[in-house]
């Protein structure tokens, strides 16, 4: 017959497993929901609809290689159409008409702006990088037609420019000041079109 104090060591060791066996659940469990919430995070940052490119930045001739950067990570892009002059030029052959509640960018006014998505992003980036990489000023006038606006956190950085003038202003963080751009306005032109945004016939 087992004695007494037999009987209670083998009672205390088997405490002391179970309190081990526990603490090993416990733990297990922490740790699976600790992944689980991690997982979760991960899970509701790749579906937030977050614009952010996540190819390499690209070499732009003509663009600050920051200024692209802001470009492929902005949290918001919009292409505007405006109007191309400060004044009214009813004057001018072909000109629409701009409404009189119209906004002004920079002193111009807009007769639409698109936010833009997806594969529409992609396009416009891609036309505007290839068209100021071609840029040789081809006149010496000054009425911008379009319009990039790109936002990240609370800082912008907008481009103006005109295809046929072939020049353009950034202002912003990353670049500053006078550019050249080539002709290449069909992709732009396009997208207002279908979204039956009134703009410049001319480019």
């Amino acid at each position: 017959m087992r004695s007494f104090q037999s009987v209670q060591s083998t009672s205390f060791a088997a405490k002391r497993n179970l309190s081990r066996e526990r603490r090993r659940i416990l733990t297990l469990a922490g740790s699976l929901l600790a992944f689980s919430a991690l997982w979760m995070v991960a899970v509701a940052c790749g579906d937030s609809g977050s614009t952010q490119s996540t190819r390499e930045v690209p070499s732009v001739k003509g663009l600050e290689r920051g200024a692209v950067r802001f470009l492929e990570e902005s949290d918001e892009i919009e292409l505007v159409s405006l109007y191309g002059d400060e004044e009214d030029l009813s004057g001018w052959e072909g000109a629409p008409k701009l409404p009189a509640n119209a906004g002004r960018m920079q002193g111009f006014g807009v007769f639409g702006r698109i936010k833009l998505e997806a594969e529409d992003r992609r396009a416009v980036l891609d036309s505007f990088y290839d068209a100021v990489s071609k840029g040789t000023g081809q006149a010496k006038c000054w009425w911008p037609r379009h319009a990039i606006i790109a936002r990240r956190g609370d800082k912008t950085q907008t481009f103006i420019f005109c295809f046929e003038c072939g020049y353009g202003e950034a202002t912003g963080p990353e670049q500053s000041g006078m550019f050249l751009i080539g002709d290449d306005s069909k992709a732009m032109n396009a997208l207002l079109d279908r979204a039956g945004i009134t703009r410049s016939k001319r480019e």
